[in-house]
């Protein structure tokens, strides 16, 4: 097979599959790029890194067996894109080496099978692995071997997989450099400000504390005056006037010690305002920073789900999708509020298939007790069950209005004695229509729902309750009960706070701001809008 003429090609010794530790079938299977039976063999329980054992018998030298082949080694040889990659996301090992130190990507050198190369080199396989072969001291690389037995293809998507990836490196630090540039441009202009205000501070401080010197002074000088006069006066008693004098000039002395420790505290004053403003504005750009950079995550976030590419049918059948697998995944969504579970869900997510499950798992979501804090990462679940079914949306949407427009029970009347556990109902009712209509906003905002419509009616059917109740309590002279307040109250702090969901040019502006282009506009424009 593919295999056997690969080794035959390396100059390395010659070996035959053996029946362990995978069966004949699928050791075929994989030599001719079949990805069927090598799945089945794998969903049946089989180890995507499993070893074989083969013994060279050619004729004319000595038995001697050669160890560790693997399926992704075979499928390397075959040149099967499907099935390397199919191995690749199994979890196949990039760089496992058999015996005779032959990787993956040296079968795939050996076979002159280029596109395979590419797949395993952007997965990370490691070019400069040597082999065991005795030609080369040390043993040859991947692209050694293949130059040295003409595999021009392999050279070539080597050396182009190579000046991909130096001209990815170059423009990812030009990026780099440019961003430092403004982010540096933008922090000395505000330093240079910071400096004209201190600037102006300080000339002021100066101004005061020459006031205060010259009346200071002056004063001095006038008592001076007065002690000279007195003298004068009072000739017959010198040693008196002298003493006068001694002590106005004592005051003046002591005024000017007043003067510098003035100045000495004006100037610590001003570093220690300085030394203020500094980390106030550290502070501010660290906090700009992190909100720039999670509003971006966020546009990017909504981009895919507005242009959404979800797996072909064949992807999906390769996932599992066993009732035992689906059981599973219900119970984490039913505490869909629990981190851990939440967290365990999103990783398991891409490897099931729940196409036959779409309406029971949009009918978990909509029905889980969340919290305002675990509205977000529901979002998150939400978008990647949107960006791999398309028809999760539409069965998403109609319980979740349900949820965000459902009446809870009445509230008591005043002096009425209520049941604890009518009380706690309620309570539970108002939580979850809280956050269901919450989730519905944070759905149009990322992109999961492509129009606010029908949410704003259920927005407005939420405000039109406590109208018509209100209205009702007035005309009986009760108090209005406003039973959907701790519902309407935390919605509207966050809709006044969230870039998304504001006006078509705000909204443009701040996907200019993160890069977010022109993609999804129609759809985009429309959520804006409403």
């Amino acid at each position: 097979g593919a295999l056997e003429r690969t080794v035959r090609q390396s100059g390395l010794p010659l070996g035959l599959p053996s029946a362990e530790p995978f069966p004949k079938a699928v050791a075929a299977a994989a030599e001719e790029g079949d990805a069927l039976p090598v799945l089945a063999w794998l969903d049946a329980g089989g180890c995507v890194n499993a070893m074989s054992t083969e013994e060279d018998v050619r004729k004319g030298r000595p038995r001697r067996t050669v160890t560790g082949y693997t399926l992704l080694m075979f499928a390397a040889a075959s040149g099967s894109e499907e099935l390397v990659g199919v191995l690749l996301a199994r979890g196949a090992e990039l760089d496992r080496q058999n015996s005779n130190g032959l990787t993956a990507l040296m079968f795939a050198a050996i076979s002159n099978h280029h596109a395979v190369a590419l797949v395993l080199l952007r997965a990370g396989a490691d070019s400069a692995i040597r082999n065991n072969s005795s030609r080369v001291t040390g043993g040859e690389t991947a692209l050694q071997l293949a130059k040295s037995i003409g595999s021009s293809d392999f050279v070539r998507a080597f050396e182009e997989h190579g000046r991909a990836e130096e001209e990815a490196a170059k423009d990812a630090g030009r990026a780099a450099e440019e961003e430092a540039m403004r982010r540096g441009e933008a922090l000395l202009a505000e330093l240079e400000a910071e400096a004209e205000a201190l600037r102006r501070q300080l000339a002021e401080a100066r101004d005061h504390a020459e006031a205060r010197a010259t009346a200071a002074a002056a004063e001095a000088l006038a008592v001076a005056a007065r002690a000279t006069a007195e003298a004068k006066a009072e000739a017959e008693t010198r040693s008196a006037a002298e003493a006068r004098a001694a002590a106005a000039e004592e005051r003046a002395r002591q005024a000017e010690e007043v003067h510098r420790a003035y100045r000495s505290a004006e100037e610590e004053a001003r570093r220690a305002e300085e030394a203020r403003q500094r980390e106030a504005a550290e502070a501010e750009a660290a906090r700009a920073a992190e909100a720039a950079a999670a509003l971006e995550a966020r546009l990017k976030l909504r981009q895919l789900n507005l242009s959404a590419q979800r797996p072909s049918e064949g992807e999906l059948k390769a996932r599992d999708s066993s009732l035992k697998k689906y059981e599973a995944a219900r119970r984490k969504l039913v505490k869909l509020g629990d981190e851990r579970e939440r967290s365990a869900l999103l990783a398991e997510l891409p490897r099931l298939n729940l196409s036959k499950y779409v309406e029971e798992v949009a009918l978990a979501v909509a029905e889980a007790p969340l919290k305002l804090k675990d509205v977000v990462p529901a979002a998150e679940l939400c978008s990647l069950m949107h960006r791999t079914y398309a028809t999760f949306t539409q069965a998403l949407e109609p319980p979740l209005l349900k949820a965000a427009t459902a009446l809870p029970p009445p509230p008591p009347r005043p002096g009425a004695a209520v049941a604890s556990e009518g009380e706690s109902e309620r309570t539970a009712r108002l939580l979850r229509k809280r956050s269901a209509l919450r989730l519905l906003f944070e759905l149009v905002a990322v992109g999961v729902l492509p129009s606010p419509k029908r949410p704003l009616g259920a927005l407005r059917d939420v405000m039109e309750e406590d109208t018509a109740s209100a209205a009702e309590a007035t005309r009986s002279g009760e108090p209005a009960p406003f039973g959907n307040l701790q519902v309407l109250q935390p919605f509207v702090k966050y809709a006044a706070a969230e870039p998304l969901l504001a006006s078509p040019p705000a909204h443009a502006a701040a996907r200019a701001a993160a890069g977010g282009g022109n993609g999804g506009g129609e759809a985009g424009g429309e959520a804006g809008g409403e």
